[in-house]
């Protein structure tokens, strides 16, 4: 049998526990970011899906005023 030194250990990596933060779950090689982690960071800064961009009409009228 070989010693070899663990290179990293990751807790529940199916996800099987009630985890909200995910961040302190692994030791050792960086962590992938999540799903969720991904869609925030999305290329371009994009806005989300079902985001509006600019000011809408209501907004407009109470800076005119």
């Amino acid at each position: 049998m070989q010693n070899k030194e663990v290179a990293s250990i990751k807790i529940d990596p199916m996800r099987e526990t009630a985890d909200i933060d995910e961040t302190n779950n692994t030791w050792g090689a960086g962590a992938a970011p999540s799903k969720f982690q991904l869609f925030k960071m999305r290329a371009g800064g994009a806005p989300a899906r079902g985001q509006s961009v600019g000011s809408n009409p209501m907004q407009l009228e109470k800076k005119s005023k």
